[in-house]
Protein backbone atom coordinates (compact mmCIF):
# COMPACT_ATOMS: atom_id res chain seq x y z
CA UNK A 1 0.00 0.00 0.00
CA UNK A 2 2.76 2.44 0.99
CA UNK A 3 4.79 1.52 -2.10
CA UNK A 4 1.77 2.23 -4.30
CA UNK A 5 1.30 5.62 -2.66
CA UNK A 6 5.00 6.46 -3.17
CA UNK A 7 4.79 5.46 -6.84
CA UNK A 8 1.70 7.59 -7.31
CA UNK A 9 3.36 10.55 -5.60
CA UNK A 10 6.43 10.25 -7.90
CA UNK A 11 4.21 10.21 -10.98
CA UNK A 12 3.99 13.49 -12.82
CA UNK A 13 0.42 12.82 -13.87
CA UNK A 14 -2.28 14.58 -11.83
CA UNK A 15 -4.52 11.53 -11.62
CA UNK A 16 -2.21 9.92 -9.08
CA UNK A 17 -2.51 12.88 -6.75
CA UNK A 18 -6.28 12.89 -7.08
CA UNK A 19 -6.45 9.17 -6.28
CA UNK A 20 -4.35 9.66 -3.17
CA UNK A 21 -6.44 12.63 -2.01
CA UNK A 22 -9.72 10.80 -2.51
CA UNK A 23 -8.34 7.72 -0.74
CA UNK A 24 -7.20 9.86 2.18
CA UNK A 25 -10.59 11.57 2.46
CA UNK A 26 -12.40 8.22 2.44
CA UNK A 27 -9.99 6.79 5.03
CA UNK A 28 -10.44 9.76 7.38
CA UNK A 29 -14.23 9.64 6.96
CA UNK A 30 -14.25 5.97 7.97
CA UNK A 31 -12.14 6.78 11.05
CA UNK A 32 -14.50 9.61 12.10
CA UNK A 33 -17.57 7.42 11.58
CA UNK A 34 -16.01 4.58 13.60
CA UNK A 35 -15.27 6.90 16.51
CA UNK A 36 -18.83 8.26 16.38
CA UNK A 37 -20.33 4.77 16.40
CA UNK A 38 -18.10 3.75 19.30
CA UNK A 39 -19.74 6.43 21.47
CA UNK A 40 -22.96 4.37 21.47
CA UNK A 41 -21.43 1.62 23.64
CA UNK A 42 -20.93 3.76 26.78
CA UNK A 43 -24.39 5.27 26.22
CA UNK A 44 -25.98 1.81 26.16
CA UNK A 45 -24.12 0.80 29.32
CA UNK A 46 -25.24 3.94 31.17
CA UNK A 47 -28.85 3.51 30.04
CA UNK A 48 -28.82 -0.13 31.16
CA UNK A 49 -27.63 0.90 34.62
CA UNK A 50 -30.28 3.65 34.90
CA UNK A 51 -33.06 1.26 33.83
CA UNK A 52 -31.86 -1.41 36.27
CA UNK A 53 -31.90 1.04 39.18
CA UNK A 54 -35.38 2.28 38.29
CA UNK A 55 -36.91 -1.19 37.91
CA UNK A 56 -35.33 -2.31 41.20
CA UNK A 57 -37.05 0.53 43.07
CA UNK A 58 -40.34 -0.01 41.23
CA UNK A 59 -40.49 -3.74 41.92
CA UNK A 60 -39.46 -3.30 45.55
CA UNK A 61 -42.16 -0.69 46.25
CA UNK A 62 -44.71 -2.25 43.87
CA UNK A 63 -45.56 1.12 42.35
CA UNK A 64 -44.33 3.89 40.12
CA UNK A 65 -44.75 6.40 42.92
CA UNK A 66 -42.79 9.00 44.83
CA UNK A 67 -39.66 6.88 45.41
CA UNK A 68 -39.54 6.00 41.72
CA UNK A 69 -40.02 9.61 40.61
CA UNK A 70 -37.39 10.87 43.08
CA UNK A 71 -34.85 8.35 41.82
CA UNK A 72 -35.62 9.21 38.18
CA UNK A 73 -35.10 12.92 38.91
CA UNK A 74 -31.85 12.22 40.77
CA UNK A 75 -30.53 10.06 37.93
CA UNK A 76 -31.45 12.82 35.46
CA UNK A 77 -29.38 15.33 37.43
CA UNK A 78 -26.46 12.88 37.84
CA UNK A 79 -26.36 12.14 34.09
CA UNK A 80 -26.77 15.49 32.31
CA UNK A 81 -25.09 14.12 29.18
CA UNK A 82 -27.97 11.64 28.73
CA UNK A 83 -31.24 13.59 28.44
CA UNK A 84 -33.62 10.64 28.86
CA UNK A 85 -37.34 10.23 29.33
CA UNK A 86 -38.98 7.40 31.25
CA UNK A 87 -42.15 5.52 30.36
CA UNK A 88 -43.75 2.90 32.56
CA UNK A 89 -46.28 0.15 32.08
CA UNK A 90 -47.71 -2.88 33.84
CA UNK A 91 -49.66 -5.94 32.80
CA UNK A 92 -52.36 -5.14 35.35
CA UNK A 93 -52.76 -2.18 37.68
CA UNK A 94 -53.91 -2.71 41.27
CA UNK A 95 -54.64 1.02 41.47
CA UNK A 96 -54.26 2.76 38.12
CA UNK A 97 -54.48 6.26 39.64
CA UNK A 98 -51.54 5.66 41.97
CA UNK A 99 -49.81 3.34 39.46
CA UNK A 100 -49.65 0.51 41.98
CA UNK A 101 -49.12 -3.11 40.98
CA UNK A 102 -50.07 -6.24 42.93
CA UNK A 103 -47.53 -8.81 44.08
CA UNK A 104 -46.26 -10.96 41.21
CA UNK A 105 -47.53 -8.73 38.38
CA UNK A 106 -45.08 -7.58 35.72
CA UNK A 107 -43.82 -3.98 35.72
CA UNK A 108 -41.83 -2.44 32.84
CA UNK A 109 -39.61 0.65 32.67
CA UNK A 110 -38.41 2.02 29.34
CA UNK A 111 -35.73 4.70 28.99
CA UNK A 112 -35.69 6.78 25.77
CA UNK A 113 -33.04 9.17 24.45
CA UNK A 114 -31.66 10.42 21.14
CA UNK A 115 -27.97 10.28 20.19
CA UNK A 116 -26.42 12.24 17.34
CA UNK A 117 -24.15 10.41 14.93
CA UNK A 118 -21.81 13.03 13.47
CA UNK A 119 -20.07 12.36 10.19
CA UNK A 120 -17.19 14.83 10.41
CA UNK A 121 -19.34 17.83 9.58
CA UNK A 122 -20.63 16.16 6.43
CA UNK A 123 -23.81 14.77 7.99
CA UNK A 124 -25.56 14.46 11.32
CA UNK A 125 -28.06 11.72 12.10
CA UNK A 126 -30.25 11.66 15.21
CA UNK A 127 -30.66 8.04 16.26
CA UNK A 128 -33.28 7.12 18.89
CA UNK A 129 -32.07 4.75 21.61
CA UNK A 130 -34.18 2.96 24.18
CA UNK A 131 -33.69 0.37 26.90
CA UNK A 132 -36.44 -1.64 28.60
CA UNK A 133 -36.31 -3.55 31.84
CA UNK A 134 -39.10 -5.48 33.50
CA UNK A 135 -39.60 -7.25 36.78
CA UNK A 136 -42.26 -8.65 39.09
CA UNK A 137 -43.76 -6.60 41.88
CA UNK A 138 -42.56 -7.69 45.32
CA UNK A 139 -45.17 -5.77 47.30
CA UNK A 140 -48.48 -7.33 48.42
CA UNK A 141 -51.39 -4.90 48.25
CA UNK A 142 -54.37 -5.09 50.59
CA UNK A 143 -57.67 -3.31 50.39
CA UNK A 144 -60.08 -2.38 47.63
CA UNK A 145 -58.75 -3.16 44.21
CA UNK A 146 -59.09 -0.90 41.22
CA UNK A 147 -57.93 -3.61 38.85
CA UNK A 148 -57.60 -2.39 35.30
CA UNK A 149 -55.79 -3.95 32.37
CA UNK A 150 -52.87 -1.80 31.34
CA UNK A 151 -52.83 -0.33 27.86
CA UNK A 152 -50.28 -1.96 25.62
CA UNK A 153 -49.49 -4.78 28.01
CA UNK A 154 -45.93 -4.12 29.07
CA UNK A 155 -43.90 -6.99 27.77
CA UNK A 156 -44.17 -10.67 27.81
Amino acid sequence: MMKMIKNLMKSSRAEGYIDVCIGLIVFLSVIVLTISIYSFFPLKTSMDEIANQLIDVATYTGEFGEDFNDLAARLQSENPSIPFTVSVSANQWFNSTLKQVQYGDRMTVTIHTTKSLNGGGIFKLNIPCSVSRSGLSRNMRKGVEDVTEAEGGGGG
